[in-house]
């Protein structure tokens, strides 16, 4: 595990460059109580828990901003509004039960798909979202993007990029456990709470 790792935001502060003096290595338990002795747990919980609360009305304000966002994203559907609100619902209410259906947005540019993903990434936090335009950062041999993270997005890839990899995507969208490689390490098994985004 590299020092700029230890010092990212989703490490508990008291915890920080600890991880070469756990027995048990290092794992990846959003239900801080599952995880084994001697583990270092890369889970901090989410950045929203640690920001400022807002005033009430600014709250309800912002919720339906964020609501009314969300049904344009739709056009409309109340189906898909209602799917899409419940699959994020389960990352913040059950972030240890792995969701196991990707969320694809299909819209024009400009049209607000990266908005969505910005607030997502606010309240998740550094490290705990991670975005990248590369499918190899995720499915490649080093894919170290992925320790320690709950949101995943492939940012604006073309349907021609998932060809040839559409086994590895649905493995890695529905297996328990990956094997996370850096380089010029060993590579890890590590549990896989990642649910996976896409935008195009």
């Amino acid at each position: 595990m590299s020092d700029q790792q230890m010092d990212s935001e989703y490490l508990p502060d008291d915890k920080k460059h600890e991880a070469y003096y756990y027995g048990g290595g290092y794992n990846f338990y959003p239900k801080k109580e599952e995880c084994p002795v001697g583990t270092l747990n890369l889970w901090n919980g989410f950045r929203a828990e640690r920001m400022p609360k807002p005033t009430t009305q600014g709250a309800k304000d912002g919720v339906l901003r964020i609501l009314q966002h969300i049904e344009m994203l739709c056009a409309g559907d109340a189906g898909a509004f209602r799917f899409m609100l419940q699959w994020m619902a389960q990352i913040f209410q059950f972030p240890e039960i792995k969701g196991k259906v990707m969320m694809a947005l299909v819209g024009k540019q400009g049209c607000g798909k990266t908005a969505l993903w910005d607030l997502l990434e606010r309240i998740c936090g550094k490290g705990v979202a991670v975005s990248t335009s590369r499918p190899d950062d995720f499915l490649g041999t080093f894919n170290s993007k992925l320790e320690g993270c709950l949101l995943a997005r492939m940012a604006e890839l073309k349907r021609d990029e998932f060809k040839g990899v559409i086994g590895q995507l649905r493995n890695i969208i529905t297996d328990k456990t990956i094997m996370v490689g850096r380089k010029f390490m060993e590579a890890q098994q590590m549990n896989n709470m990642t649910r996976f985004f896409t935008d195009t």
